[in-house]
């Protein structure tokens, strides 16, 4: 787990424009969205962790209990959990569902978003680097 601690900046978007279409996000949102910076902090404290986002488009912060319990964060129900490394986050939305991976590959964090669009599994991520 301590390697996604720490604070992290975006390096690349992957297929994140149609993440955002599918959550409904609007049309100017989505090209702030695609160009400009967003920084990512995960830290230990409390028996749990913090995750904060900071960017020109969404600033959100959360207290992340890895119980495999659905919690209240901002009229979005989230479930976390650990698997090998990985935070698992399973989201049940106001208008839709997804998921999101955080995890580890190479010297990137990566947040990974999945969801089914037509009976079709999705994906879409974001890589961020130190």
């Amino acid at each position: 787990m301590e390697k996604i601690l720490g604070s992290w900046n975006l390096k690349k978007n992957n297929n994140f424009n149609k993440f955002l279409v599918f959550t409904q996000t609007p049309w100017y949102q989505r090209i702030i969205a695609e160009n400009s910076s967003i920084n990512v902090s995960i830290i230990e404290e409390d028996g749990g962790y913090t995750k904060k986002i900071d960017s020109a488009f969404y600033n959100t912060e959360e207290f992340i209990i890895l119980d495999d319990t659905f919690r209240e964060y901002n009229n979005i129900q989230k479930k976390y959990t650990l698997e090998n490394n990985t935070i698992d986050t399973d989201i049940k939305g106001t208008i839709v569902n997804w998921n999101e991976k955080i995890y580890r590959q190479s010297d990137s964090l990566i947040i990974e978003y999945s969801w089914l669009e037509d009976g079709e599994l999705i994906f879409a991520s974001q890589d961020f680097g130190k």
